[in-house]
């Protein structure tokens, strides 16, 4: 009321087309300084005409004399920055404020691999968006319910998928692992799935962190070149079961730096049932939300405040909370933030979400059905998979996750690959290639998702598929492969050594011990010697800090922990 009174009617039409992906939400007729700004604030927080969420400022833009701001840390900056540009600061902006509600995609496109350095033809790779401290590594993201089952010594499938690309880092997210969810609440030790994974896996990966919360599980391997500059390692759970207790449903969570970025790996085990979607958004928020995760505190920043390459990349892309150097604390201006997806630079969702489709069981059946040839050329398409292909296009307009996150009411701000294989769930328990052929009947539906936020130039998403090899559960795992920038640590220059970045290509980077590196010849200090300890607590086991110095031949020669690495 406020609001109407002192814009005067707001029900003109609009003088602004949104563009792709926003929707207009309010418009008003706006003569008022900086300093009125408030009342602004209050108002975008339930602008949204169509009530799917409660909105937060980094979801708006703001159009305003012809000048478009945002996404916004808060209407009143965007109001003080069109006044600068119509009149100077203080100045009264007059005309019309239109208030746009930005409606990000929420599919990522697959890239093509990128090729390996010096291959021949290739392209040279991209400049990073962090500048000199740019540096990529290679992420693999898998997710499986397992129904409860004894694991096998050794799931070779599991990455066969992605045979003899070279990881960096592996994540796997499990949920109903080792056994049921009923003596998992009794019995919650994962330890020989971890080491199934470490087997299959190999000697060249490092647990770096795993916790359990009853059936639900992840683990976070790294590349032995990778570990050495993995730090600030935790993890947590929170429980979304009965009365918010009970962890038969929930979500554990791993946090790490990898050089100077920060990054959050969740493995969720939503509520189940075909009608429980309001259950499962209610899930997800509380995870945002409680989840007790956080960046840790990052050391290495230069002195005297200038911009780090985390300050320019928050700024290049506008993020949400960009803020200028002097503004950034220690762990960046991601950390103060209360929802998860937000506090971190790299977020991946992954796990047993429940979300299903929308139809009945005969509907979905007749949608995945082989599509005869025959009917292929009647209804105009080149082949049969191109048929098959539109049909599964049909089942995920209907699916309740792709539904819900259209809507904004659930994992706001995050995407997923275009799904172009068949629902994970759920597959009968003889005949393990049918769906479910018992008296229930129950749909089809993609249950098992891999998600991540969306940090546009950051994250490259290369392949998102499921396993169907796998017949010892009712679900099929689903994996994700990605390559994902992150910011080297700066090495300042100290006794006889040249600054560097530090990064995870198996060779030092810089001072004496690079140098020496490349000639051929070890370093003066001799090889590093690295002692890997782990802190167990509540579920969690993570691996603690390399230590700041090695020891070596003292004075001078020695190299911090990031540093060295042979």
């Amino acid at each position: 009321e406020e609001l109407a009174t002192r814009a005067g009617d707001a029900s003109t039409e609009a003088v602004v087309e949104p563009r792709e992906a926003e929707e207009i939400a309010a418009q008003l007729p706006l003569d008022a300084s900086a300093a009125d700004a408030p009342v602004f604030d209050e108002a975008c927080r339930v602008v949204d005409a169509r009530q799917h969420a409660v909105l937060r400022p980094r979801d708006l833009i703001v159009e305003v004399a012809g000048r478009r701001i945002g996404p916004l840390e808060s209407v009143a900056t965007a109001l003080a920055e069109a006044a600068k540009g119509v009149g100077g600061a203080g100045a009264a902006v007059q005309g019309r404020l239109a208030v746009l509600v930005r409606r990000p995609p929420i599919v990522a496109p697959l890239v093509p691999v990128p090729a390996p350095p010096g291959t021949l033809g290739a392209p040279p790779p991209p400049p990073s968006p962090l500048g000199a401290a740019g540096r990529s590594l290679r992420l693999l993201c898998l997710t499986w319910n397992m129904h409860g089952k004894e694991p096998p010594a050794a799931v070779p499938e599991l990455f066969s998928r992605r045979a003899g690309a070279a990881f960096d880092l592996v994540v796997v997210a499990s949920q109903e692992a080792e056994r049921s969810i009923e003596k998992s609440l009794l019995l919650p030790s994962k330890r020989r799935w971890e080491a199934t994974l470490q087997t299959t896996l190999g000697g060249g990966f490092v647990l770096v962190a795993s916790h359990t919360l009853a059936a639900i599980h992840v683990a976070v391997f790294a590349a032995e070149a990778l570990a050495p500059i993995v730090s600030g390692v935790r993890s947590a759970s929170v429980a979304t079961g009965l009365g918010n207790t009970l962890g038969n449903k929930g979500a554990v969570g791993v946090a790490l730096n990898v050089g100077r970025t920060s990054f959050a790996f969740l493995s969720c085990h939503l509520t189940a049932h075909q009608h429980a979607v309001l259950a499962r958004n209610a899930d997800a928020r509380r995870i945002e939300e409680a989840l007790d995760l956080w960046p840790a505190q990052q050391s290495g920043r230069e002195a005297g405040g200038g911009a780090t390459p985390r300050d320019m990349e928050a700024g290049a892309r506008g993020a949400p909370g960009a803020a200028s150097p002097g503004e950034m604390g220690p762990g960046g201006a991601r950390a103060a933030r209360a929802c998860i997806s937000d506090r971190f630079d790299r977020v991946f969702w992954l796990g047993d979400f429940n979300y299903r489709i929308r139809g009945n069981r005969d509907i979905v059946e007749s949608l995945l059905a082989p599509v005869a040839e025959e009917r292929a050329t009647r209804d105009g398409f080149p082949s049969t998979a191109d048929a098959e292909a539109d049909n599964l296009r049909i089942l995920l307009r209907n699916d309740q996750l792709r539904l819900q996150m259209a809507a904004g009411a659930v994992f706001r701000g995050c995407v997923e690959g275009d799904v172009r294989f068949r629902p994970t769930y759920k597959f009968d328990s003889k005949q393990r290639q049918a769906y479910d052929l018992s008296q229930k009947r129950r749909i089809p539906a993609w249950t098992d998702r891999v998600l991540h936020a969306d940090r546009p130039g950051l994250v490259r998403l290369h392949f998102y598929g499921s396993i169907p090899e796998l017949t010892t559960s009712d679900h099929k795992p689903v994996l994700a492969d990605y390559t994902v920038e992150y910011e080297a640590v700066r090495v300042d220059g100290s006794a006889g050594q040249a600054s560097g970045w530090a990064d995870s290509s198996g060779a030092p980077t810089c001072g004496a011990a690079a140098a020496a590196a490349s000639a051929g010849t070890p370093a003066a200090d001799g090889p590093p010697q690295i002692v890997r300890t782990y802190t167990r607590s509540r579920g969690g086991k993570v691996l603690n800090d390399p230590p700041r110095q090695l020891a070596g031949g003292g004075g001078g020669g020695a190299t911090t922990g990031m540093c060295a690495v042979q």
